[in-house]
């Protein structure tokens, strides 16, 4: 009996047909082997180390099309280092390592026993390739020179000199086993995969088979990225899907990606135009390919259901059928082909509504989010809150008030009665309320409440905090305005450090605060203020630690550094800055810590103050928390 080589045969293009052409005498089941193999796919192996694995469709002097099983790959022959028949790898790593060690050496194995030629094989019932038995390797002490190796259609095995038993596959597999590196092949036998059966069906019937047996206007294609939306003919029907965003009216907010059911018809280099079958004409879709995130090719109205892959239980949803109605609502649950939305009326009562799959063209929504519902969960009457919905961005500020269960209600003009309601079901894509620490007390402030307030701003070269007190202007979920003696500011619930009510003697704690220090009072020893003439600040001597910057007319800043030590505003150079105006009622309310600049080199922190009569006294503070510096100038 022959035992015939596996052979080789270079690729023809399909669409030209397929004819090996065999020379010498082959035995019946190498031709069976030969002609399945030409049916499996090739493994396209690239220069970065990366397999593609599928059949070879069509290729060019440029360009390999490959058929894979998450569609067409075009791969540019540049990156392309070898192609590989489905098989040859295993076969060639099974040859490599029957008669090479690790290393890649041959080893000194002690010969073994030629087996009993095995019987005809023929291929199975599954239409897969029948397994080649490999020859057994014999001792060669001596290659054979080129003109004794057994050519295709020699006779081998029995019939076989006994020199030539196994040299000519084993020298072919170590020659091909050279060119791929212990590395490589490592890598291929990882990123081999074992396939699962989960459909049921006859155990012998293969994968394959089942592909050629299926026709193909009832596949469904799915693709990623809108590059091969390009590809698509005109006139077929396709579901876009768009990725999913970012709420740009609330940050917390995921929108749902659009997905839109349309026929194609024309594309582009950067958009593709599609029809949308809504109505009688349709409407035009322009995409933009960069913005779309896959789609999928369908010639059955029910594929239609794919459009809510993705999409959970309790996600809002905006759908419109091929008349153009509109239906909104969150998603319950899809049966009997209809898809069922929990919504509401006009009057705010809970509704369903029931769309046909076979009728949606265009969905939308907004994501369930989570943290917006459990909000809504231990609102305590008075509360300010914020609420935003989607899709407008619509966004209300009131306090809550306490209605029906299934309500949200606020006071918007704060007389204590509900003004705006929207059902707890709605599209909310935010639901803000005041901090944590904040809520209790922020939930009984009312304006015209006198508070303390400590907040700090981070601002991109400083760190700016301050303490004031005033009078509550107004109060939202986001801030709260006051009334100070300098003005009106807005404090963020996000800075505010503390927030104190004053509600004992709250009218004199304002005249306090808003009085001012003469000046005469606190200057201490020192002879120059801002305002002084000029000439009196070009006399001074900057040894002395005093120091003064004029306009050509008068002082505008006054410096003191050491070695002067008498005390001014209430302070001395090298004092501690806790203690600083304490015992004259001057506040240094205001402190700027500058940031690290990367220099390695500490920035001096700033403590201000606006409470003497026409000055404004600054401070620079060590990082130890001692005074090394006064400024004075004008208040502004």
């Amino acid at each position: 009996m022959h035992h015939a080589r596996p052979v080789r045969l270079p690729r023809i293009p399909p669409r030209r047909g397929f004819s090996p052409l065999v020379t010498g005498l082959v035995s019946s089941v190498a031709t069976v082997l030969v002609l399945a193999g030409a049916a499996h796919a090739e493994e396209v192996v690239l220069h970065s180390g990366k397999v593609r694995r599928g059949k070879i469709v069509d290729q060019d002097k440029q360009f390999v099309i490959v058929e894979t099983s998450l569609g067409r790959l075009r791969i540019e022959r540049t990156q392309i280092a070898r192609i590989l028949e489905d098989g040859t790898l295993a076969r060639e790593s099974a040859a490599h390592e029957a008669g090479s060690g690790t290393s890649g050496e041959p080893t000194t194995q002690p010969p073994t026993q030629r087996p009993p030629d095995p019987p005809a094989q023929q291929p199975d019932a599954s239409g897969g390739e029948t397994p080649i038995p490999e020859p057994v390797a014999a001792p060669m002490p001596t290659p054979l020179p080129e003109s004794a190796r057994p050519s295709v259609g020699e006779p081998t095995g029995d019939d076989a000199a006994p020199t030539g038993l196994g040299a000519a596959p084993r020298r072919v597999a170590e020659e091909r086993a050279q060119a791929l590196d212990a590395a490589e092949r490592l890598r291929r036998r990882r990123d081999r995969r074992i396939v699962r059966r989960t459909a049921p069906g006859d155990a012998t019937t293969s994968t394959a088979m089942s592909r050629a047996v299926e026709p193909a206007e009832t596949a469904t294609t799915a693709t990623i990225g809108g590059r091969d939306l390009v590809r698509v003919p005109r006139g077929t029907n396709v579901i876009v899907f768009e990725p999913p965003q970012q709420f740009e009216k609330a940050s917390g907010a995921i929108e749902i990606g659009r997905r839109s059911f349309a026929a194609m018809e024309i594309a582009g280099v950067a958009t593709a135009r599609l029809r949308i079958p809504v109505g009688d004409e349709g409407t035009r879709l322009v995409l933009n390919l960069a913005k779309v995130k896959r789609h999928i090719e369908v010639t059955q109205p029910d594929k239609r259901v794919s459009m809510l892959e993705g999409i959970n239980a309790g996600d809002w949803l905006r759908v419109v059928n091929e008349a153009g109605e509109v239906t909104s609502g969150r998603l319950e649950s899809i049966v009997n082909g209809h898809v069922r939305l929990d919504g509401f009326d006009d009057e705010l009562k809970a509704e369903s509504s029931f769309v046909p799959v076979r009728s949606i063209c265009q969905i939308d929504g907004l994501v369930h989010d989570t943290a917006a519902q459990l909000a809504l969960l231990d609102l305590s009457e008075g509360e300010p809150l914020s609420v935003t919905f989607w899709p407008d961005g619509r966004e209300i500020l009131g306090r809550y008030v306490k209605t029906e269960p299934h309500e949200l209600a606020l006071d918007v003009d704060g007389d204590g009665e509900p003004d705006e309601a929207t059902p707890r079901l709605a599209p909310l894509a935010e639901v803000r309320r005041v901090p944590m620490r904040h809520r209790d007390l922020a939930a009984q402030l009312r304006p015209g409440f006198v508070v303390r307030v400590d907040f700090a701003e981070d601002l991109p070269d400083a760190l700016v905090e301050r303490t004031t007190l005033g009078r509550v202007l107004s109060l939202t979920a986001h801030a709260v305005s006051i009334e100070t003696p300098s003005g009106a500011i807005v404090v963020p619930f996000a800075g505010l450090e503390k927030l104190e009510v004053i509600s004992e003697h709250a009218e004199r704690a304002i005249d306090r605060w808003s009085a001012k220090v003469p000046m005469a009072d606190a200057v201490g020893g020192l002879k120059i203020l801002p305002g002084s003439p000029a000439a009196e600040g070009r006399a001074l001597d900057a040894s002395s630690g005093v120091s003064a910057v004029t306009d050509g007319v008068v002082v505008t800043h006054v410096f003191v550094t050491a070695p002067f030590d008498g005390e001014v505003f209430g302070t001395r150079v090298g004092a501690p800055a806790s203690r600083a105006g304490s015992d004259l009622d001057i506040r240094f309310d205001t402190s700027v810590t500058p940031h690290d600049a990367g220099t390695g080199i500490a920035e001096p922190r700033e403590l201000l103050s606006d409470t003497v009569e026409g000055l404004r006294i600054a401070l620079l503070v060590d990082p130890a928390g001692f005074v090394t510096a006064i400024e004075i100038s004008a208040a502004e």
